[in-house]
């Protein structure tokens, strides 16, 4: 899709406006027990570096900002007769806007919430994430 758009955008700026920006989830650590999910960087950067490499180009003419409204990862604790309830949930809402010389004008938005069953039933929620957020 990047092909598509890569002379249109010469820069790509994101801002985090979640009401808690220092993390993403929480997700079921045990019997009784919560871990958060946590990034090595924050939101609007990782989000603004992997927008900028693949939609952005010097020749580009326009400016696009993204607003992080809302990034949760959870996948409780909860039991489903005497089997642990294996879903994960993804809730996520970003905004586009299109700089202009009187400001922002919406471009678009993506809000979705997502499941997914968790294939690795030998490690715990926690040990999933852990490997998957440290690379």
């Amino acid at each position: 899709m990047g092909r598509l758009f890569k002379r249109l955008f010469d820069s790509i700026q994101a801002v985090d406006l979640r009401r808690d920006t220092s993390r993403i989830g929480l997700i079921s650590g045990g019997r009784r027990s919560q871990e958060e999910v946590l990034l090595s960087q924050p939101v609007a950067a990782q989000v603004k570096a992997y927008l900028n490499a693949g939609y952005s180009r010097p020749q580009g003419n326009h400016q696009l900002l993204v607003v992080v409204k809302d990034l949760w990862i959870s996948k409780p604790g909860t039991r489903r007769g005497d089997k642990p309830e294996a879903v994960w949930k993804v809730t996520c809402r970003f905004e586009a806007y299109l700089k202009t010389d009187g400001g922002y004008i919406p471009l678009t938005y993506l809000d979705t919430v997502a499941r997914a069953d968790d294939y690795a039933p030998s490690k715990t929620t926690y040990e999933i994430l852990k490997d998957d957020t440290s690379g």
